[in-house]
């Protein structure tokens, strides 16, 4: 019984604490641990073919309930496919270089790539394989370690529609500082060739494409004066609450003017932009 034992002692370890097979395989070893340690029970005939067939229950069991979640986990061909059709998007290429602009709130593309990067593909897995190893020996996927909520293909989806989100989001966030009465004044200032990308970017109210290296510097400089101020969530929340306790709107507006001022102090106000993480 010792390699089953030990087999089932190393899948313990690999799936989350609340599954409903880390509780029956707790019950299980408890029942056989008090019938192994009664002489009277250890010693009839019987004994180790009905353990036996407990544990290669258990086994089965870890089988199914690992594969079900490998299966939510990792990138299967097609899902794959998805997710590098998705990293050389052109959309996200361009994401890449108006991140360089120092307006734009550069850690929400950080966390899209993150999140993509972290999908795993594993095609060679077979149930099969977890009769001599209780862990996938192609990609060591480990349930314990990974939170499974979303099946990935739900989650390359969820991506996909991100990426329309932040893309527009950033367009718009473009459109609009640009359209500044304060950078429009800056934008009279540039060169005719920058002024020419811009003015043509306010008219198309799309990127251009493909997006160059001179229309970004032409955003670049034509932004220059404006300030990014980043504002955690947390410590707004700090700020607001003041110690907890309640307060009226009246309250609630005077700590915000007092925390934003504070944020802006020595800027022109006029001038800032506000980015809330």
């Amino acid at each position: 019984l010792g390699s089953l034992a030990s087999y089932l002692a190393q899948a313990e370890a690999y799936l989350p604490d609340t599954d409903s097979w880390i509780s029956n395989m707790k019950t299980t070893r408890d029942a056989i641990l008090s019938s192994f340690y009664d002489p009277e029970k250890r010693t009839k005939p019987e004994f180790n073919q009905k353990t036996l067939q407990q544990l290669n229950e258990l086994q089965q069991g870890y089988m199914d309930t690992y594969t079900s979640m490998h299966q939510k986990a990792r990138l299967g061909v097609n899902d794959d496919n998805r997710k590098k059709a998705l990293s050389r998007d052109d959309r996200l290429d361009k994401l890449k270089k108006l991140a360089t602009i120092g307006t734009m709130h550069a850690s929400q593309l950080v966390d899209f790539q993150n999140r993509l990067a972290n999908l795993t593909p594993c095609y060679s897995f077979l149930k099969k394989d977890l009769n001599a190893t209780p862990v996938c020996p192609h990609c060591t996927f480990k349930p314990s370690q990974e939170s499974i909520v979303v099946p990935v293909g739900n989650r390359i989806s969820k991506l996909e529609d991100d990426l329309d989100k932040l893309y527009d989001e950033w367009t718009n966030t473009l459109l609009n500082n640009l359209e500044d009465p304060i950078t429009q004044e800056r934008i009279d200032l540039l060169t005719p060739e920058m002024k020419n990308h811009i003015e043509a970017f306010l008219k198309a109210r799309v990127l251009p494409d493909p997006l160059s290296d001179e229309f970004v510097q032409a955003i670049r400089e034509a932004l220059s004066d404006l300030k990014k101020v980043t504002v955690k969530v947390r410590d707004l929340k700090d700020a607001l609450l003041a110690g907890g306790s309640p307060f009226n709107p009246g309250e609630m507006k005077s700590r915000l003017d007092a925390y934003l001022s504070q944020l802006t102090a020595g800027k022109d106000p006029s001038k800032v932009r506000i980015v809330l993480e």
